[in-house]
């Protein structure tokens, strides 16, 4: 939608679907990350998973930027949206786990 939109309304439309969709996935991947660790590891888990996803975002924060210079918008617009559907893709197709008891 970014890489195709052109003008304000096409940023202001991108920017409320990315809030709406980190607004659901974030507890949903929060919950998920704390569902299939032992009740002990809960707390490590949860530093792994921030940490990962803040690496995540100033690596794809500079990346983009360099990428942007060499390639343009909608190139590396197009680009993150294939890594993002290729991680989705990679998480819905590991293996199930059941949950561990939090006893």
């Amino acid at each position: 939608m970014l890489a195709l939109g052109e003008g304000a309304l096409g940023l202001a439309l991108s920017g409320a679907l990315y809030g709406l969709a980190g607004g659901i996935a974030q507890p949903a991947l929060m919950a998920w990350c704390v569902d299939v660790v032992a009740a002990a590891d809960r707390g490590r888990a949860m530093g792994t998973f921030f940490t990962a996803l803040e690496l995540g975002i100033a690596i794809g924060a500079m990346s983009s930027g360099l990428a942007v210079a060499r390639w343009g918008f909608v190139a590396t617009f197009l680009a993150a949206a294939g890594v993002a559907m290729a991680g989705a893709g990679l998480a819905l197709a590991r293996p199930r786990t059941h949950a561990i008891s939090a006893a």
